[in-house]
């Protein structure tokens, strides 16, 4: 594959993957609030639904994943939605459950870590799909919920 049809792929899709980020940024998936938490993966899973990709949820509904690809094999991408406490947010100078671009920065809570990478990954995913990039093995991206806690769902 020539690398710069994937990355033009990528660059026309970038206000797609920071709408996308915004919108799992402003679930408040912290520890103390499990039903954010699922709501994030929820999110998560039905982006990849909606983009194509195979996905299936843990039965206790703490892990989930998107896959695309063939093969007995399988490569795994992991990742997390859940993100550690903002604080005290008057020390905040934006909004920490939204994406703000300041200046050529991103900022919000868990935008490196690691909502931030769940979208990216996705639209990686989806480039593979939209490109018809032949795949010998599935790509499997598993989204956690507890990876800055008690990372139980990945037992």
């Amino acid at each position: 594959m020539d690398q710069k049809i994937f990355l033009d792929y990528m660059n026309a899709r970038l206000d797609d993957m920071l709408r996308d980020t915004d919108r799992l940024m402003r679930f408040e998936s912290l520890l103390e609030k499990p039903e954010e938490t699922e709501a994030a993966l929820d999110c998560v899973l039905k982006l990849a639904q909606d983009m194509g990709m195979r996905t299936g949820k843990t039965p206790r509904g703490d892990a989930g994943y998107a896959e695309i690809g063939d093969g007995s094999e399988t490569v795994g991408i992991l990742v997390h939605v859940d993100v550690v406490g903002i604080g005290d947010r008057s020390k905040w100078h934006h909004p920490p459950f939204e994406l703000t671009r300041k200046d050529g920065m991103l900022w919000g809570r868990g935008v490196v870590d690691d909502k931030g990478a769940v979208i990216m990954s996705l639209y990686a995913m989806k480039a593979l799909l939209d490109l018809n990039i032949p795949l010998k093995k599935n790509i499997r991206l598993i989204v956690g919920t507890s990876e800055e806690s008690e990372w139980t769902d990945m037992q």
